[in-house]
């Protein structure tokens, strides 16, 4: 997938099509506790291979239920 920068009107325009004032609002039902509390430490200008390839080191840090054991209920 390819980024494309948007401007300031674009991003307006795409907020206004799906309801909300601003990025923040998007993501209201997340808790505080659970958000970045800052910027990923990227390095500027990497090639998009690079980000990538960062992007999958770091969510490899999470833990999925499909690749560990759990029990639920009886």
């Amino acid at each position: 997938m390819r980024y494309l920068p948007l401007d300031n009107e674009d991003r307006a325009k795409m907020l206004g099509v799906i309801g909300v004032r601003n990025v923040e609002d998007l993501f209201e039902c997340v808790p505080k506790e659970a958000r970045l509390s800052k910027l990923i430490d990227l390095p500027y200008h990497q090639p998009e291979s690079e980000v990538e390839k960062y992007m999958t080191k770091l969510s490899n840090k999470s833990i999925s239920a499909s690749s560990v054991p759990f029990f639920c209920g009886a």
